[in-house]
């Protein structure tokens, strides 16, 4: 049984994960399917080989810090109706974990992240495409307070990290997947029309 993936892209903090939740618990409930979600995030390069001063200059917005090639090869098994376990990845030591998570094939696949469509690899193997379309400045605010609050960092280094990676990333790479995305949906956009939706695609695509 094949699975219909759901790429959910848009810039740090713009509510991708938050989004991405709501639809697994929605989506399940009203079609009655299997609902996975995995993070591009865990596909991230395994940098143990670098010193902690230059593993504290990678920019993980980039694309070059994703290991596109892996991501491919499990979204295409997925899609293919084959189970695979994905990886978990460190952010402590910034290296990949061992493959623990199971996910199994058929129902609805949702993927979030940064550069979803940037590879046209992994861009192909979507059969939706969702663009959060957010204000940086938003975006900066949600995230200033996540990062202070969830990992420990200081307001500067945040702000720092936003202006020097974040802002240049997405707007060299992050902003021209908007072009591809099937819906572009903004901060006055309600999730529960997009749950609407999603159930008639996924009832057409059946038939």
């Amino acid at each position: 049984m094949t699975s219909h993936l759901i790429a959910i892209i848009g810039a740090s903090g713009s509510g991708k994960t938050t989004l991405s939740r709501y639809l697994c618990q929605a989506l399940g409930e009203r079609t009655g399917e299997t609902i996975n979600c995995i993070s591009q995030d865990v596909y991230y390069r395994d940098y143990t080989h670098l010193s902690a001063a230059e593993r504290g200059r990678v920019n993980f917005d980039h694309p070059d810090s994703f290991d596109f090639a892996a991501l491919a090869g499990d979204l295409s098994r997925l899609a293919a109706g084959e189970a695979v376990c994905v990886p978990e990845y460190d952010y402590v030591t910034h290296r990949p974990r061992a493959r623990a998570r199971h996910v199994a094939s058929g129902g609805v696949l949702l993927v979030e992240g940064i550069l979803l469509l940037h590879d046209p690899r992994v861009r192909e193997l979507f059969s939706t495409t969702i663009y959060l379309d957010l204000p940086l400045a938003l975006c900066f605010e949600r995230r200033l307070e996540r990062d202070v609050r969830e990992r420990g960092r200081s307001a500067e280094s945040v702000r720092r990290q936003f202006s020097e990676n974040v802002v240049p990333m997405f707007e060299r790479y992050l902003a021209p997947q908007r072009q591809h995305a099937q819906w572009v949906l903004d901060n006055n956009d309600a999730p529960s029309a997009l749950v609407d939706a999603l159930v008639t695609r996924l009832a057409k695509c059946k038939v």
